[in-house]
């Protein structure tokens, strides 16, 4: 059934479906949600688990490798990796893709359990999470203004905390900052030492007087009465009567040995905003949900909780993800537009019909519209690739109706009127629109069924692409002629095709080609070698970075640093990053709640956006921080980008990896690399993941002194413990919440060495004995944080680009640099994050590169019913891709994910053209006409839709490559090589696949001559005599040689 004629047969029906067609799509566009990027599932378990006061060495002895070894017996692990720091262990647990995380999650946290008896007491339960972008914060705020942290917090904790979550689709919402209520037992030292008694005794003491306990029931007939027996304190001044039994039975009060304080616990992590004390929060969603859509309530809710707050309490926003996504979004919208424009533009100037260019560019809004019901019933998102995918293709939707449609103006200038032109042109080029439409199909598909990381985000652009382009081959089959036939005037169009100023310079350099075909396929040849030294020249990276709003700078004080140091670090950078122009906000971040580290710090900076007036990109903001910044020591500053899912690398493009066993080798090692990172041009922000910098307090137990005194290692552990960082045996029960009561020595007693000697312990004979008689102690060195990979030692060493500098133009010279620096057998090396990113997305495209071509031979050989045909039309893929590398290499643009994506899909593209002309070629010849006069012929019949459509495409693409709006720098690199492609193809195409097409058809003709076979076909090489003749080629005469046609 031939669908182009049954839809011009029928208009109501076809007027109909498309209406449809455009209804459920609008329906479709409504329901869709709004992500930054796809739904990315990441087969990633993490085991955290805190262990306060521990050092890295003890934590990676007693707490990762049991972990590690627990979790390695689990099936479909691809990597286990931990990393130990100061009183916190990270095991992270890597399965192989496609494995069930939620399955993976439960046995992770089964084997867990297994080992928990064997973890050391005072460990915290091990917590159990899965990565997920979902899992990142989308907004982060702060709570700020002249008032004190204490009333900010009971803001946050009584106001602001409890409406937000009572938002639809927020998950969590987390606090830094925020004081936390606590009793504070300080006991001097010197009156335990008078008193005879241990400070394990007065935390026994408290946890055995405070209680709270069921005592059975009181029964008679009438009724049961519950017993309880109780003495819980309910105010810190109860505990300073709480009686305390010392050496020789005397009792003492708490009072008598030191002070209670009703406070706040120690503060290990603190918060300002714009210089000013404040309280940060950030906002996590529910998977699923919908991030603007949360987001917009959020900031609903914000207003409202604004007016709500007391005079001079600001809430002010540090990140705000949905706004880019929202940017992004717009923008990608208004390149289609804009694209749209521009296609229709050039179709009208190659057309001069404007009810013809109106119903070419009716294409565009149906497809594009009609692809939404497809990505809704996908389950896609309007996300940054889906998005990226309408931009890109815009320019492609309306090349099957332009074909269509110049082939009705080509019958209607021979005198058919529309309806019949329509008939019979719709099904002269049905094969070649089917067959240009299916090669690009083939290109797509494997794009979005790549295997990695990698191909889970570009699955979604892959197969919206896909759609697209199928919904455009069935409204360019049906819609089109359908409105040519009743929409066009009868009257005869003139589109003078031979009389156009490119026909009269093609047709004389059509003729020299096949007249010169070994010069051609030399130039065609060249053209294609001199490509290979220009990929040498193009930057290479993965994806580009993305002009935003937001970075923040990252603070690393020297191992061991005090609160005071890194806050009075923190505050002298935030000062400094007000003095830069076009900074707006800044919210700024010292220590860390989750993990008690106090020697870090981060500043998270908005800048003005460019509705704002900023005329600037952000990378030369940064710039301007680290020369403010510059001239601060003590402390390693970086500028990172915010990141919506942490992989563990950071956000450093350079992450190599150094492994062995012995931590001092792999150290000076990784101190070496550094040094030789520094030397290599565009490296900045140069670190490493550890440093023996770190200094310890070591207890050294005398065994026989400690037995004969009745001490144990755990009760030396556990006073030690008491007397630095205290414990909290027991808690004040409130009528709303409990608090923790915590014991400890005094601030003056708990740093010196000589009051912790003399630390009074209690054995088990009951007489007192300080600690320097059972115990040596002494400083010493250690690190401050121990990677694993794979149960393997290992320090990364990172390092940041300069902006302009590309992750591979710094990688590669590196990777030079560490085969010659030297390693010992003991030290290995390998890289990680961006730069393996960027080596295993290059080994999938190629893979999808290799998948495209077979398929795209496999359809043009079932199109064309023949095995040799296809040869001709693929011809002009490696001229495009030739194309692609000088377009990158002359925009300055990067060899990457993105511009890689547009390499592969040039093939689909540049070979729709060479289908247009050697089709009709084939047509031509079927009919009787000689083959020189058949490619005569069809070249200046096919130029002008060929020229059209890929104008139009190029056109569509446009907007793209220029990075006009938010977020276009990573889209940029693929309409670069698309365009770059398309221009070489295109001219080459025209005058090198003719020339290929006769060289193909000499070998078909001299094997059938070998074979004893006639040749098949109406035309041959010539008219017979040898020689051919150039129709409408004016001053143009000689015979054409053997070496020719």
């Amino acid at each position: 059934m031939n669908i182009s004629a049954e839809a011009i047969r029928r208009p109501v029906t076809t007027v109909m479906a498309m209406v449809a067609l455009v209804f459920i799509g609008m329906i479709s566009y409504f329901r869709l949600g709004v992500e930054l990027f796809p739904d990315v599932s990441f087969p990633i378990v993490v085991v955290s688990t805190t262990y306060q006061g521990a050092s890295s060495q003890e934590l990676e002895t007693l707490v990762s490798k049991p972990i590690e070894e627990a979790v390695s017996s689990i099936n479909g692990i691809e990597h286990v990796r931990s990393t130990s720091g100061q009183g916190i262990s990270a095991v992270v647990v890597e399965f192989k893709l496609g494995t069930n995380v939620k399955e993976s999650a439960v046995e992770v946290r089964e084997k867990v359990d297994q080992i928990r008896q064997r973890l050391p007491a005072g460990t915290d339960p091990p917590i159990i999470t899965r990565v997920s972008p979902d899992a990142a914060p989308i907004m982060t705020y702060a709570v700020g203004g002249d008032y004190p942290v204490e009333r900010l917090t009971d803001l946050m904790r009584d106001v602001i905390k409890p409406r937000l979550e009572q938002i639809n689709g927020v998950a969590d919402i987390n606090i830094t900052g925020a004081l936390e209520r606590e009793v504070q037992i300080t006991i001097d030292p010197v009156l335990l030492r008078k008193y005879g008694v241990g400070l394990a005794t007065v935390a026994n003491m408290l946890k055995a007087e405070n209680f709270n306990l069921p005592s059975g029931q009181l029964t008679n007939r009438s009724s049961e009465i519950t017993m309880r027996t109780t003495n819980a304190f309910t105010t810190a001044s109860e505990l300073e009567t709480l009686p305390v039994t010392v050496l020789g039975g005397r009792q003492v009060t708490i009072g008598d040995l030191g002070t209670v304080i009703d406070g706040y616990k120690e503060q290990r992590a603190k918060s300002w905003l714009n210089g000013k004390p404040a309280l940060a929060f950030s906002i996590t969603k529910q998977s699923g949900t919908n991030t603007v859509q949360v987001g917009a309530d959020v900031k609903k809710a914000v207003a409202k909780l604004q007016t709500q707050l007391p005079p001079g309490v600001t809430l002010a926003m540090a990140f705000d993800m949905t706004k880019f996504i929202l940017d992004a979004k717009e923008s990608s919208i208004d390149e289609l537009l804009i694209g749209a424009v521009l296609a229709v533009i050039v179709i009208f100037a190659f057309m001069r019909v404007f009810r013809g260019t109106m119903i070419a560019a009716i294409a565009i809004p149906t497809s594009i519209i009609g692809t939404y019901t497809m990505m809704y019933m996908l389950g896609f998102t309007l996300n940054m690739m889906s998005l990226m995918a309408l931009s890109l293709v815009v320019g492609v939707l309306v090349d099957d109706a332009v074909v269509d449609l110049e082939n009705i103006f080509r019958f209607m200038e021979q005198g058919e009127t529309p309806y019949n032109a329509a008939m019979k042109a719709s099904d002269e080029i049905g094969l070649a629109v089917v067959a240009t439409t299916f090669s690009i199909v083939p290109v797509f598909l494997p794009i979005g069924f790549m295997g990695g990381m990698v191909g889970q985000f570009f699955r979604q652009f892959g197969l919206t692409v896909s759609c697209a382009v199928l919904i455009s081959l069935v409204v360019a089959r049906t819609l089109t002629p359908m409105l040519a036939a009743y929409w066009l005037k009868p009257v005869p169009i003139k589109l003078e095709e031979a009389d156009s100023w490119y026909a009269k310079a093609y047709v004389p350099a059509l003729y020299w080609a096949l007249t010169h075909r070994k010069s051609i396929i030399a130039l065609a040849i060249g053209f294609f070698l001199i490509s290979f030294p220009i990929i040498g020249l193009v930057p290479k990276g993965f994806v580009p970075k993305n002009d935003r709003d937001e970075f923040q700078v990252t603070v690393k004080m020297p191992p061991g640093s005090s609160m005071e140091k890194t806050t009075a670090m923190i505050q002298e950078i935030e000062r400094r990053l007000h003095t830069v122009p076009l900074t707006k906000t800044t919210v700024a971040t010292a220590g860390s709640v989750r993990s008690g580290i106090v020697d870090t710090g981060n500043v998270g900076v908005t800048c003005r956006s460019k509705s704002e007036g900023r005329k600037v990109s952000v990378f030369v903001i940064q710039n301007d921080v680290r020369k403010a910044l510059g001239s601060l020591s003590g402390a390693k500053i970086a500028i990172q980008e915010f990141r919506a899912v942490d992989d563990g690398n950071g956000a450093y493009a350079v992450n190599l990896k150094l492994k062995g066993e012995n931590l001092v080798e792999l150290s000076y090692w990784a101190d070496r690399v550094v040094s030789e990172m520094k030397k290599l041009p565009g490296v900045i922000d140069t670190d490493t993941s550890s440093s023996v910098a770190q200094r310890e307090f070591h207890i050294e137990l005398d065994q026989q002194k400690a037995a004969e005194a009745g001490v144990s290692a755990s009760t030396i552990a556990y006073a030690m413990r008491l007397a630095s960082q205290g414990d909290t045996p027991s808690k004040l029960r409130l009528p709303t919440k409990d608090v923790d009561i915590r014991v400890r020595l005094t601030d003056a007693a708990r740093y010196d060495m000589a009051t912790l000697e003399n630390l009074s312990l209690t054995g088990s004979t009951g007489r007192p004995v300080s600690l320097g008689q059972v115990a040596n102690l002494s400083y010493a060195m250690g690190p401050t944080r121990i990677e694993r990979y794979d149960r393997t030692r290992q320090i990364t060493v990172y390092a940041a680009t300069v902006p302009g500098t590309s992750t591979g133009n710094v990688v590669y010279p590196l990777g030079e640099v560490m085969k010659t620096i030297g390693l010992p057998p003991s030290v290995t090396f390998k890289f990680e994050g961006e730069a393996e990113r960027m080596q295993d997305s290059f080994k999938d495209l190629i893979m999808a590169l290799v998948m495209a071509i077979v398929f795209i031979y496999l359809i043009l050989a079932s199109q064309f019913e023949h095995f040799l045909h296809p040869f001709t039309i693929m011809m002009s893929v490696p001229l495009a891709f030739s194309g692609a590398f000088f377009g990158l290499f002359i925009a300055n643009e990067e060899l990457g994910m993105m511009s890689m994506i547009g390499i592969v899909m040039l093939m689909g593209l540049v070979v729709k053209n060479a289908i247009l002309l050697i089709d009709y070629t084939i047509t031509l010849r079927n009919q009787g006409v000689p083959r020189f006069e058949a490619l005569m012929k069809a070249g200046p019949v096919r130029l002008r839709p060929i020229m059209m459509t890929s104008i139009a495409m190029i056109a569509g693409m446009v907007p793209v490559a220029m990075r006009l709006t938010v977020g276009s720098e990573g889209r940029a690199p693929m309409a670069v090589a698309v365009i770059g492609g398309l221009v070489t193809s295109t001219l080459l195409t025209l005058v090198v696949v003719p020339v290929i097409y006769t060289l193909v058809d000499d070998g078909v003709l001299a094997m059938r001559r070998l074979m004893g076979k006639k040749p098949k076909g109406g035309g041959t090489a010539s008219n017979g005599n040898g020689h051919g003749h150039a129709p409408n080629l004016p001053h143009t005469t000689g015979s054409l040689s053997e070496e020719t046609v």
